[in-house]
């Protein structure tokens, strides 16, 4: 009690510093003929402006003692938005679904020691699926707080951020938060992580202008060679059966509209990996559908039989080559990453480039000309695309959940944003809703991380985009960060919340019935009374058992912008298919029970 006094006393006199501090600033203030500028700053101002500088519109943050002189600040200043979550994980899956939904760079503010160890989930997430962000944490004071409140910081992120500053001084912050920005952004995106003590947050220091000059962009298109430019063009000419491997790099680089060009130019079948899916009009009539362990017939037929297979920007997962070696035996293949380390890392290619995907195809798509590949789209074309259909009900006449996500894309519109957490409801998400534009599906596809999608939707919300969004989620996962009902509810957030309830951890469950001889283990769940619990934080919910209650619910959830929480009982024992059994090839893939 005694320590924990003395930081809360501690807190109090900065906040009372920074009071007084403000006051004498607009004292010192020097009158120009143009405008009036300060002689000298302190680390606040310097840490706004240098937000300012880098654009950042949402601050994703939680209310602390030791971040108070920092949201002291931030009061005075209404020029940034800054959103208190409830949870340190929560706050970073927001500032990664606002960065995945905008293309900008997510700012996640935390404090230290627990905070940090709460946010490494989060931090892991955006790691694993090349998500830019810049994590400010905060140290407590050494002298003044128990050693008990501080960890390794700096050891526990290193295999999970690309890059980690500590700040020793503070006339080097504003060219720190300037590099972070910059590593967070560049090359492959990932985590920047920002370490500081607490007592930095007072210092002073002299004005100057070059703290707050114009950002520049130094980043001049790389220009591939002739003789490469060549190379492919005679490739893609040579192919009788070309297809086009998109990934998640495609909507990173901002390419999706280059990829439908090459794809139209050339004539080439288009297949995606589950992050790639919206950098390809799900209903274009060259789309196959998605590639890997929940491919569609389609897709994985068509990456095993083709001749050339042009990869752009994916990495090659498990859940996507299935078996390795009997992943697209007989084709060459043409991988292009800006991140070298993920060329040939897994599978053999024969042409590797490493560089940025938009730059890529602005250099090849002139020169592209189609080859003899007619035969081969209308062979591939009369392949199955979509997923098995499913039975309308089950004996006791259950709704079905991909009939909700098919009422979710009919009452939605084209542009709407959809989050979803992990599990079965994640692919029947994948399959059952078009996705027409990129940045449309927000999703944890490396790390797999169940509670996301809630805190992730919640920044999707925040990005200020004009654009539905909606979160698909199960009982199993909804229930990791509900607490974040309470964001959504304090800044009315529109999200349209659907969750699957068939009271099991349904893709565990379904492991275990599929490739354990249904010997069930700890998969069987209760939840509470969601549309309740819904109206405790104050959000409007309602229930469905059939299809027909589905569609009027969902329909009234879309009528009005505020948030609405709808709970689907389904069938409790529907599985995902298809489904390649563990160690598989993707051309044995199961389509029924």
């Amino acid at each position: 009690m005694v320590n924990l006094n003395i930081c809360d006393d501690h807190h109090l006199q900065i906040l009372d510093s920074l009071v007084t501090f403000r006051k004498r600033k607009v004292n010192v203030m020097i009158k120009t003929m143009e405008k009036v500028i300060p002689t000298e700053l302190n680390t606040m101002d310097l840490v706004h402006e240098s937000f300012m500088r880098e654009k950042v519109e949402v601050i994703f943050s939680s209310c602390d003692s030791i971040l108070s002189p920092f949201y002291s600040y931030l009061q005075q200043e209404h020029r940034i938005q800054t959103v208190f979550m409830k949870h340190e994980q929560a706050i970073v899956h927001a500032a990664d679904g606002y960065a995945r939904a905008t293309g900008n760079i997510g700012l996640a503010v935390i404090p230290a020691g627990s905070g940090i160890t709460n946010a490494i989930t989060g931090i892991a997430t955006a790691q694993m699926d090349s998500v830019p962000l810049v994590i400010l944490t905060i140290q407590p004071a050494k002298k003044l707080c128990d050693d008990s409140q501080i960890v390794d910081t700096f050891g526990m992120t290193l295999p999970i951020v690309k890059y980690h500053f500590h700040v020793n001084d503070i006339n080097e912050f504003q060219d720190i938060i300037k590099k972070a920005f910059t590593i967070a952004g560049e090359g492959r995106p990932g985590p920047v992580l920002i370490e500081m003590q607490e007592e930095l947050l007072m210092k002073i220091v002299p004005y100057s202008r070059e703290y707050f000059t114009e950002k520049k962009d130094t980043n001049l298109p790389r220009t591939f060679s002739t003789k490469l430019v060549e190379q492919i063009k005679n490739e893609v000419m040579s192919a009788q059966k070309p297809v086009l491997f998109i990934g998640g790099g495609v909507s990173i680089s901002g390419a999706d509209k280059l990829v439908q060009e090459l794809a139209e130019k050339a004539n080439i079948p288009v297949v995606s990996t589950m992050m790639g899916l919206g950098s390809f009009p799900g209903t274009h009539p060259l789309f196959l559908g998605m590639v890997g362990m929940h491919g569609t017939f389609a897709a994985n037929r068509a990456v095993h039989r083709c001749d050339l297979l042009i990869c752009l920007g994916l990495r090659f997962s498990d859940r996507v080559t299935g078996k390795i070696s009997g992943f697209s035996p007989r084709s060459r293949k043409i991988q292009v990453d800006i991140d070298s380390a993920e060329i040939n890392k897994i599978i053999k290619v024969d042409i590797p480039i490493v560089g940025d995907i938009k730059e890529f195809l602005q250099q090849i798509n002139p020169f592209v000309v189609p080859g003899n590949t007619e035969d081969w789209v209308n062979e591939v074309s009369s392949w199955q695309k979509k997923v098995p259909r499913y039975s309308d009900s089950d004996s006791k006449g259950n709704l079905k959940p991909q009939q909700v996500i098919e009422l979710l894309d009919y009452y939605s519109n084209s542009n709407a944003v959809v989050a979803t957490d992990v599990g079965q409801h994640q692919i029947w998400t994948s399959h059952y809703y078009q996705f027409h534009k990129p940045r449309t599906f927000i999703t944890s596809g490396g790390l797999g991380t169940m509670g996301y999608g809630l805190p992730a939707a919640i920044g999707a919300a925040l990005a200020n985009t004009g654009k539905e969004v909606i979160l698909v989620s199960g009982d199993g996962s909804f229930q990791m960060n509900f607490q974040e009902l309470l964001t959504v509810a304090q800044y009315q957030l529109p999200i349209k919340i659907a969750i699957l309830k068939n009271s099991y951890l349904g893709m565990v469950r379904q492991w275990q019935e599929m490739f354990y001889h249904g010997r069930y283990s700890s998969v069987k769940m209760s939840s509470p009374n969601f549309t309740a619990l819904a109206a405790a934080y104050g959000i409007d919910g309602a229930a469905a058992t059939s299809l027909q209650e589905a569609a009027n619910i969902i329909q009234k959830a879309f009528q009005h912008n505020k948030p609405f929480l709808m709970v689907f009982d389904i069938t409790e024992e529907e599985n995902v298919f298809p489904i390649v059994p563990p160690g598989g090839n993707n051309t044995e893939a199961l389509y029924k029970k």
